[in-house]
């Protein structure tokens, strides 16, 4: 019976935590959400990765320790937006240095057909991983800005 009643306070607590892992904003009917792990600028000074929300505080794992940010002193939420153009470019790019030169090679090459093969080939694999690159290594960061306030976007507590 002792070992009963420990497992449930144990799965008491481990479920009975009050923290999220979703940060929810709110304007109107508009709703947004970001789940742990996106990197956010906080009032212009705070940058990291967002980690968990309480119903006071906001976690940031910035590069040298994890703040908790009162979520009634936030004005602003600067969300950085980079996977889906970096991708794009990065597979623009990639695709390009593969066709570019071989275009170039092939003008009045009796042989140009193989250049054709060659580019078929190379080019997806060498645009994929360009796109992988710079899906990693970001070069631009578009950043979209939230205002915090009351007629505005609201940060929702659950």
């Amino acid at each position: 019976m002792k070992r009963i009643i420990l497992i449930l306070l144990l799965f008491g607590l481990t479920w009975g935590q009050t923290y999220s892992a979703t940060l929810v904003l709110k304007k109107g009917k508009q709703i947004l959400e970001f789940d742990s792990g996106q990197r956010l600028i906080i009032n212009n000074d705070i940058k990291g990765v967002f980690e968990s929300k309480t119903k006071d505080y906001l976690s940031i794992r910035t590069n040298l320790s994890q703040k908790e940010i009162p979520i009634s002193s936030i004005t602003k939420i600067h969300v950085q937006d980079t996977v889906s153009r970096s991708f794009t470019d990065g597979v623009l790019a990639g695709a390009g240095i593969v066709i570019l030169p071989i275009a170039i090679l092939s003008i009045g090459n009796p042989e140009a057909h193989y250049g054709l093969v060659f580019a078929g080939i190379a080019a997806p694999i060498v645009a994929v991983s360009g796109g992988l690159t710079t899906l990693i290594f970001p070069k631009r960061a578009r950043t979209k800005v939230y205002l915090i306030k009351k007629n505005a976007w609201e940060i929702v507590n659950d």
